[in-house]
């Protein structure tokens, strides 16, 4: 690589964008110091709705409830869960969930192991591999983030007058450019690889540069980024403030990747195998929920209202422009993308051995909850 810089943009910027972003502290990239997990808790859920399907509705719920941990990062992504949490899923189950605040899923790898954290949703990176090598046993149950079809969550965005002036036509043109992914040893430095390669080039002919997803806006307005790897809702910030535009969608590079899954901490599992297995039927009900949910108008207005509690940005008229994630609403996960990683970071030198998915992949919480809801219709 010919050149790796970080860029860390001052939180005084943020005043130049016109659509408030989310925190600086709540962004920090995956190489600082790992940071305390920080609690938060979740807001007060609405009544819950009857469940899904007579058997959901049949079992009792768990009696005394039980306290979940749950590691996420506060952004647009954790939608299907914080959908379950409003919708009161979770409690019908008899699950109490404590939000734990993280700026990248590689941080959640510790206390997932030693059974701190309950629960973990986040990206599989490099350092997730290698933990499992150095006999964590942490567990992939099910699909978090899926890029099953454009336009998907996760695209390479490109500065606005790059692309008005035609000088990015073809990924051949990417030679010379400055390039920002939010970390390295994660699925984005494989995408970016990728994306390369159509172009018949490597990482050589590039500069790479790390910025934090909500800071790509101002790193293209300032022109000190001509690419970047970006994420909802950030995308669309960037493209109502005229800085940028898609240039590819993800899902075009691997149609159906695996953006990002839920973990379960080995400790969790062993310990609470019921309330392990009433978690991923909650979360299921909440996927499903909300992706029927968007098909409506009245429904989306609802998950926008939900996502107005959770996250910085209030604006209901902004979410109708945002491309909303996708989740299988089975919850299983595609195998395949991730052996397909797993192989990446061998092959570049991130990851040591090739792992048996076998040990990983872990679908018998998803099997669970699809005997009591049934398969999604």
């Amino acid at each position: 690589m010919r050149s790796l810089k970080r860029v860390l943009w001052p939180c005084l910027l943020l005043a130049l964008v016109v659509v408030p972003l989310a925190s600086c502290t709540a962004a920090t990239p995956a190489a600082t110091p790992a940071a305390k997990p920080t609690p938060a808790a979740a807001p007060a859920a609405t009544p819950a709705p009857a469940a899904t399907s007579a058997s959901a509705a049949q079992d009792k719920p768990l009696d005394p409830p039980f306290t979940v941990k749950l590691g996420t990062l506060p952004i647009f992504s954790a939608v299907s869960i914080y959908t379950a949490i409003e919708k009161g899923f979770f409690k019908e189950q008899g699950l109490n969930i404590e939000l734990v605040n993280f700026d990248t899923a590689a941080k959640m790898t510790a206390p997932l192991s030693t059974g701190e954290l309950h629960v973990g949703a986040g990206a599989i990176s490099a350092g997730f591999f290698n933990a499992l090598q150095r006999g964590l046993l942490l567990k992939v149950i099910a699909d978090y983030n899926s890029a099953v079809k454009p336009p998907s969550t996760l695209a390479f965005v490109a500065r606005k007058d790059l692309m008005d002036a035609g000088a990015l036509k073809d990924f051949s043109d990417w030679k010379g450019k400055t390039v920002s992914l939010n970390a390295l040893g994660i699925t984005s430095e494989i995408y970016l690889d990728v994306a390369l390669k159509k172009g018949g080039l490597t990482v050589k002919d590039i500069n790479v540069v790390m910025v934090p997803f909500d800071q790509v806006a101002i790193a293209m307005a300032n022109k000190s980024v001509d690419i970047s790897l970006s994420n909802e809702p950030f995308i669309t910030m960037g493209i109502d403030q005229g800085f940028l535009v898609r240039l590819k969608d993800v899902a075009e590079l691997e149609p159906g990747g695996q953006i990002s899954v839920i973990f379960y901490s080995p400790v969790f599992a062993r310990d609470n195998p019921e309330a392990a297995r009433r978690w991923a039927l909650a979360y299921l009900r909440g996927i499903r929920y909300y992706t029927k949910d968007l098909q409506t108008k009245e429904g989306k207005a609802e998950i926008i209202g939900i996502l107005g509690k959770y996250l910085t940005v209030k604006d209901p008229t902004f979410y109708e422009r945002v491309i909303f994630p996708t989740s299988n609403p089975d919850g299983f996960v595609n195998e395949k993308s991730i052996a397909a990683h797993l192989e990446w970071y061998v092959a570049n030198g991130q990851v040591k051995e090739k792992t048996d998915l076998a040990t990983v992949i872990d679908n018998q919480y998803v099997e669970y909850a699809i005997g009591k809801l049934g398969k999604y219709q």
